[in-house]
C-alpha cells in the first residue's frame, strides 16, 4: 500500500474553476506521488498514459461537490504501484464560507483495461492524513487522525483505524 500527498495551490495553474468559477486551480503533486503514479498503470494498460494530473483530475471529477480540493491522498493495494489493481482516493475539500474548514470525500477505486473507475462511494469516513492502507478480500482497513480530547483543532493526533466494507463503501470505526 502506498500513500501520495495531492496538494492543490489555487494561484498557480489553471486545471479547473473553483466552485464560483472566479479563479483556477491547480493540483500540485509532491515528488514521489508524481513519480509513483506515473507507474500506477497496471500491467493491462501498460500503454495507457496515466499521470498524477490525470489522476488529481479523476479524484475531482468523481469526489468534489465544489470541482476544487484543498489535498488528497492516494492509497494503492500493493507496495509496486506498476502493480496496483485497486485503490481509495480520498479528498479534502474546502467548505464554501467556511474560515478553512474541509470535508472529506472518498472512493473505492478499481484498474480495468481502460484506467482506473470509481466502484462506490465511501461513506462515514473522517479524520486527516489517511495512511496504512491494508487491503482485504472484503473490505480496506487504513488509519485518520483525529481530534484527541486536548488536541486544537487545528492539529488532530489522535490515530482512528478505520473499515471501509468493499460491497456498499461503508466505514466503520475499528477502536
Amino acid at each position: 500500500m502506498q500513500t501520495r500527498a495531492v496538494d492543490a495551490e489555487p494561484e498557480e495553474n489553471p486545471y479547473w474553476a473553483n466552485a464560483r468559477g472566479e479563479d483556477t486551480v491547480r493540483i500540485r503533486l509532491t515528488g514521489i506521488f508524481s513519480m509513483a503514479l506515473l507507474l500506477a498503470i497496471g500491467p493491462d494498460v501498460q500503454a495507457q498514459q496515466t499521470n498524477s494530473d490525470e489522476i488529481a483530475r479523476m479524484l475531482v471529477t468523481d469526489l468534489s461537490p465544489t470541482a476544487s480540493m484543498e489535498s488528497g491522498q492516494w492509497l494503492t493495494d500493493t507496495a509496486h504501484p506498476a502493480e496496483a489493481t485497486g485503490a481509495v482516493g480520498i479528498i479534502y475539500v474546502h467548505i464554501p464560507g467556511s474560515a478553512g474548514s474541509v470535508s472529506i470525500h472518498a472512493g473505492l477505486y478499481s484498474l480495468y483495461r481502460t484506467g482506473w473507475l470509481k466502484e462506490r462511494d465511501v461513506t462515514g469516513l473522517f479524520g486527516m492524513s489517511p495512511s496504512d492502507a491494508v487491503f482485504l478480500d472484503e473490505r480496506v482497513e487504513l488509519t485518520t487522525l483525529t481530534l484527541g480530547p486536548n488536541d486544537p483543532r487545528c492539529c488532530p493526533t489522535q490515530r482512528q483505524r478505520w473499515s471501509i466494507d468493499r460491497r456498499t463503501g461503508a466505514a466503520i470505526r475499528l477502536n
